[in-house]
């Protein structure tokens, strides 16, 4: 994929950061919100295929309900559309995820091997409370191992990637082996790989499986191919996690060994359960266990015919020794040896059928292969998988039914249970609904891009008009009429608009500085600021430029701010008396500076007036000379006048 190329017209993609089966992942920049994001892209050699489609938009859907600080929070998600080698345009949904700057425990494993007890209990308590809250909202995971586990740069552990997520009313009914067989077999539960149902035990069998490589450094168990673990899953007694470390404390196993029961019914029944052992654990205080929950007591799915020679852990009681016979021999050891030999026999032939069983052959010659019943299956993935077992090669096709709903199988070619040669193909029809279209996302789109996208679904571009926007650059769609994900019936008109590529800013002044500001969020145009002297509230928009109206994207908008002034009036304060007229200027903020003058006019101890003379403005803190009236002056004597005594 391009670098820098720019998803729904916000997201810049820098550089590869991961991939996996079904996606890649991608460091990129928010535009809009300046922060680096994750963009998970589906592969482009899956974008025909409507079951990864729908996969992918369900991890979206099912990891945006989870807010909690242990998941990796989804921000947003889309599709976009390319242009492929042979000119056609085609979409690839994806995901805008956090951005968690760390180590995968999958990359901390193969660099340091086992990890310290205590940092493998803190390590699980993390996925485990991410897993209480994803239990709460009805949402098993599915797919619990180190690669979907992050530890980030601060040390918080992160739980990824709900691509196989399920509602747990979706996984409660009768699953079909490929239903449940998803996963990762070095981590999947007894039931998964049976093909039973699955539930929130099933993530915690898988927890309890990365505890035990954690502490270990090795899976719990190790094969040349996945059938071959998930046999060991469901067939094989672990080895105790002690015997490979030492040094592990018996509680740890304990724990261990409880959260990895065959049976769900003898594990933890809840991640709540799990967390509270585990935290026992980390303080040093014991855990209650039952003899009758070790591993080695769990009835596991037996591969051979019943036999009559039992094994049994008891301790053996010693019997008399009976008379021997002519052979050396007694009686009931002939019996015994007889009875051994029919039971080995009984042992390999069971192994044989398991292994037949297994490998699903279809019986009769080792060339020929019974097709089997494909219309079990509920995805068009689960039938090819189906097949892929049995070494035959899936021919998928999807075709409009008016009878089958969407995503359901049609029939099959040859049919179920005849016998065909090894690779052969055979045809698989999967129905994509009756003869309706679904409206394509269209917004953000250019014209072209959408006559393209309403053709691939069958519909047909009808007027298009222009309207202002501040977000949608010019020439790409801003919306449709019908809106996207309403349905029509093939050949049916959709309307769009298109942005013209200017935005109609609307009056400002009067807002606060916040409120105008928000009113712009997620507009493509500049903020300015300039302050202003006013009476207006402080923080009120004074004026605005330009003046509300159509202005081009990414203009730039100057606001002009209100700003307390600090200058104050000298008042008037002649005739008051002193005390009042110095209280009024000490009021003002301003420093008061009393001196006494005579005055005709004005009577003792009251104001004459003040230095500056009232109304002039100054600066808060300014001195002020208040002129109090001492009275008129006294009367003086003529000069010719005598007094006498």
């Amino acid at each position: 994929m391009e670098k820098n190329r720019i998803f729904a017209n916000r997201y810049e993609l820098k550089e590869l950061i991961g991939s996996g089966g079904m996606a890649e992942v991608y460091l990129a920049h928010d535009r809009r919100l300046n922060r680096d994001v994750a963009v998970k892209v589906l592969r482009s050699t899956l974008t025909h295929d409507p079951v990864f489609i729908t996969r992918f938009k369900k991890e979206a859907v099912a990891s945006a309900s989870l807010n909690q600080p242990n998941v990796v929070s989804v921000f947003d998600s889309g599709d976009e559309a390319f242009v492929d080698e042979k000119g056609n345009v085609v979409h690839r949904p994806f995901i805008v995820m956090e951005y968690v700057m760390g180590k995968t425990l999958k990359d901390i494993l193969a660099s340091h091997g086992k990890l310290s007890v205590d940092d493998s209990l803190e390590i699980l308590e993390g996925v485990l409370k991410a897993l209480s809250y994803s239990h709460s909202k009805g949402i098993v995971h599915r797919d619990i191992k180190p690669a979907n586990i992050m530890i980030t740069s601060s040390g918080s552990i992160k739980v990824m990637d709900f691509g196989i997520a399920r509602a747990l009313e979706d996984v409660s009914g009768n699953l079909t082996q490929t239903q449940a067989v998803v996963g990762t077999a070095q981590y999947f539960s007894p039931e998964q790989a049976k093909g039973e149902t699955v539930d929130a035990r099933s993530d915690l069998y898988s927890a309890g499986c990365v505890l035990y490589e954690m502490v270990s450094g090795v899976p719990l168990f190790k094969g040349d191919n996945a059938v071959s673990v998930a046999y060991q899953h469901v067939q094989e007694i672990p080895e105790l996690p002690s015997k490979i470390n030492p040094d592990l404390p018996k509680n740890v196993e304990n724990l261990i060994m409880k959260s990895i029961q065959k049976n769900p019914d003898l594990r933890y029944q809840s991640a709540d359960d799990f967390i509270s052992d585990l935290q026992k654990v980390r303080k040093g205080r014991e855990i209650k266990t039952n003899p009758a929950q070790s591993v080695k007591a769990t009835q596991v799915m037996s591969p051979v015919v019943s036999s009559p020679l039992q094994l049994n852990d008891a301790t053996t009681q010693v019997q008399p020794t009976p008379a021997l016979t002519k052979t050396g021999l007694s009686s009931n050891q002939k019996i015994a040896i007889l009875i051994g030999s029919i039971g080995a026999a009984l042992l390999i032939a069971g192994l044989v059928i398991f292994f037949l069983f297994f490998n699903k052959p279809g019986g009769g010659d080792a060339g020929d292969i019974e097709v089997p019943n494909l219309s079990v299956a509920q995805t068009s993935v689960q039938a090819c998988s189906m097949l892929q077992d049995v070494k035959l090669i899936c021919d998928l096709t999807t075709t409009t039914d008016p009878q089958i709903a969407d995503g359901m199988f049609i029939k099959q070619d040859p049919a179920a249970g005849q016998k065909v040669k090894q690779n052969s193909v055979v045809k698989v029809y999967f129905s994509t609904g009756p003869s309706s279209a679904e409206i394509p996302q269209l917004e953000g789109k250019t014209e072209v891009e959408t006559k393209s996208l309403l053709e691939d679904a069958g519909l047909v571009l009808g007027t298009v008009k222009k309207e202002d926007s501040g977000s949608v650059y010019e020439g790409q769609v801003t919306r449709s009429e019908p809106p996207a994900g309403e349905k029509l019936s093939k050949g049916d008109k959709v309307n769009v608009w298109l942005s013209t590529g200017k935005y109609k800013l609307p009056d400002l002044t009067g807002l606060s500085r916040d409120e105008a500001t928000s009113s712009l969020a997620g507009v493509n145009i500049q903020i300015a600021f300039e302050n202003q002297d006013s009476k207006l509230p402080e923080g009120t928009v004074v004026k605005q430029t330009p003046k509300p109206g159509s202005v081009p994207q990414g203009s730039t908008v100057t606001l002009w701010i209100a700003e307390t002034d600090d200058r104050v009036v000298v008042p008037t304060v002649e005739g008051l008396d002193r005390n009042v007229a110095q209280n009024t200027l000490a009021e003002l903020g301003l420093v008061v500076i009393v001196e006494s003058q005579m005055s005709d006019a004005v009577g003792s101890d009251k104001a004459i007036g003040t230095d500056p003379v009232a109304g002039t403005q100054v600066e808060q803190g300014s001195k002020v000379t208040l002129y109090i009236s001492s009275g008129p002056p006294e009367p003086e004597l003529p000069i010719d006048q005598t007094v006498t005594p």
